[in-house]
């Protein structure tokens, strides 16, 4: 079993139940829409689907957010170097979703479209009418719903406007287990969107500007999740910078014990070709290494010609990288998931050939303090909170499992009944040595203060499982 998460995008190429069956059996751990493509309808019919497929995976929707977007654009535009074109709000050479746009950019500012593949010179602005003439500085095509970037802009993200509250609505309503916010640039905007959503759907915090770099920590601090957003951030900061910016926001994830997510170009070539580039899988293996909870694809499942071969190769590829090193851990000093009964688990599992570790757990504590350790085998983790356990299932190493009956807190009869659903399941199998973890005295204020091992072959024999 890897440890690292997949994170497949569905789009056009990938919709159908049939599809959507074989990228989780390929190894697709998240699946992922993006909220700036489609409509909302067929978002809500696509959860639906994966719904219906997979019960366990989560499914993390992003928000279009603050980014400006192209609109309208129904055949591609032809960009001509030195050429001017017209950007605006309403029908001209270019729209553009956002007006925010106009009060953001300068007069002579460098900006980009689709990743950096094309630039522009700001010639004028009319703020009044909404508009701006542009000057192509190279060659390409412009396609419909890319991404206008403007470097250095501060994004005023912590204000919510009409769609930005439909889209989070939409994702609530909808089920959804995570929710990826653009752009965010401080706690105060992450509070914002809590205090509207609640505690569910988590929320993943994409760092994509210098000022989500500049206050990286207290983002971090307040999310549930990071994800380095690779593309936008390259721009909005500098292409020979973005190694040390993933390295940093990772760093930053591990200390605060938060899954990250890595995204943009991992298997680029790969959208167009059935094979790799050497320089993908260093990327992917160096991503491990450095410490990652997930991998995500984007056009390479959602539009492009390879999908599973996509899964499939990024799966062998983390796997290998996994077999050959060992993952870094967690600095767990002065931290509130540095548990004793984890250590002790820990040990356990390096000395005592306990082959899975069963975590009972509501809230999701164990899941986290144990896949901090990176224990040496899979940890299961069981919830009678339906969202929890899906949301388990980013952490490195982890399968969350929903458990229909409620956990008791006056008595430890459930914890059997909790083991043979696993075992009906084939969770756990006959040839298993499992440990298994819980809070058994919840008043007492001590986490997992219960740790027994069993053979699944005398649990089997005792309590007359079928």
């Amino acid at each position: 079993m890897k440890k690292i998460k997949i994170v497949a995008t569905i789009g056009p190429k990938t919709s159908s139940v049939n599809f959507i069956k074989k990228l989780g059996n390929a190894g697709v751990d998240i699946f992922r829409l993006n909220g700036s493509h489609n409509t909302l309808n067929w978002h809500l019919d696509i959860i639906k689907r994966i719904k219906k497929c997979f019960v366990n995976k989560p499914i993390l929707f992003d928000v279009p957010g603050r980014k400006v977007r192209t609109k309208n654009i129904n055949s591609d535009i032809k960009i001509i170097k030195n050429k001017i074109y017209n950007i605006s709000n309403f029908p001209g050479d270019i729209n553009i979703t956002n007006q925010i746009f106009f009060n953001l950019i300068k007069k002579n500012q460098i900006i980009y479209a689709d990743d950096g593949t094309l630039s522009f010179k700001v010639i004028s602005i009319n703020l009044k009418k909404k508009f701006s003439s542009i000057k192509a500085l190279n060659d390409g095509y412009l396609k419909n719903s890319k991404g206008i970037n403007i470097p250095g802009s501060d994004y005023k993200g912590s204000k919510l406007n009409k769609r930005d509250y439909e889209y989070l609505s939409f994702a609530k309503k909808s089920g959804v287990d995570f929710i990826g916010i653009s752009f965010v640039e401080s706690a105060k905007h992450i509070n914002t969107i809590k205090k509207y959503i609640g505690n569910n759907p988590k929320i993943v915090s994409k760092i994509e500007s210098m000022l989500g770099i500049k206050n990286l920590i207290e983002i971090t601090d307040n999310s549930d999740c990071l994800m380095i957003d690779r593309g936008d951030l390259s721009i909005e900061t500098l292409d020979n910078s973005i190694a040390l910016s993933q390295k940093k926001i990772i760093n930053t994830s591990n200390k605060f014990c938060k899954p990250v997510i890595i995204a943009t170009e991992l298997l680029n070539n790969m959208i167009l070709n059935r094979f790799p580039t050497r320089s993908e899988v260093s990327d992917i293996g160096n991503s491990v290494i450095d410490g990652a909870s997930a991998l995500m694809l984007s056009g390479e499942t959602a539009t492009g010609l390879f999908p599973l071969e996509s899964v499939k190769t990024m799966k062998t590829i983390i796997e290998d990288t996994e077999k050959a090193i060992e993952i870094k851990n967690f600095n767990l000093k002065n931290n509130e998931l540095s548990s004793p009964s984890a250590e002790a688990i820990d040990l356990l599992c390096k000395n005592t050939g306990v082959s899975k570790v069963i975590a009972i757990t509501r809230s999701g504590f164990a899941a986290r303090a144990l896949s901090l350790r990176n224990l040496n085998v899979p940890i299961i983790a069981v919830s009678d909170d339906k969202r929890n356990s899906k949301s388990f299932n980013i952490l490195p190493g982890v399968n969350g499992i929903f458990y229909t009956k409620k956990f008791k807190k006056t008595n430890l009869d459930f914890f059997k009944k909790v083991l043979e659903f696993l075992y009906d399941q084939k969770h756990i199998v006959i040839k298993d040595k499992i440990l298994v973890t819980a809070v058994a005295y919840p008043t007492s204020g001590n986490r997992m203060n219960l740790i027994q091992i069993h053979s699944v072959k005398d649990l089997k024999r005792l309590l007359n499982w079928r």
